[in-house]
């Protein structure tokens, strides 16, 4: 059975705590970098994106991924 997944917002000062200020560095693309992060609620441990040197490519690619993520239905 799949789990209906609504997207929740944090900010800034938030993800700089669940991240421990960016600590733990889990990868790297052209335009971000990936950190892993915990959510304070509980034990999730969540891949944080932050853009850098953002450029309209950048922006575009980051869009298209969120699509991506959005129409894909997994069970885990």
């Amino acid at each position: 059975m799949y789990q209906d997944v609504v997207p929740i917002s944090f900010s800034f000062v938030e993800i700089v705590r669940m991240t421990n200020s960016f600590e733990e560095e889990i990868g790297k693309g052209s335009f971000e970098t990936v950190y892993k992060g915990t959510i304070p609620d509980g034990p999730t441990v969540v891949a944080v994106k932050r853009l850098e040197n953002v450029s309209s490519q950048g922006e575009r690619e980051f869009q298209t991924e969120m699509k991506t993520i959005r129409r894909t239905h997994h069970r885990n």
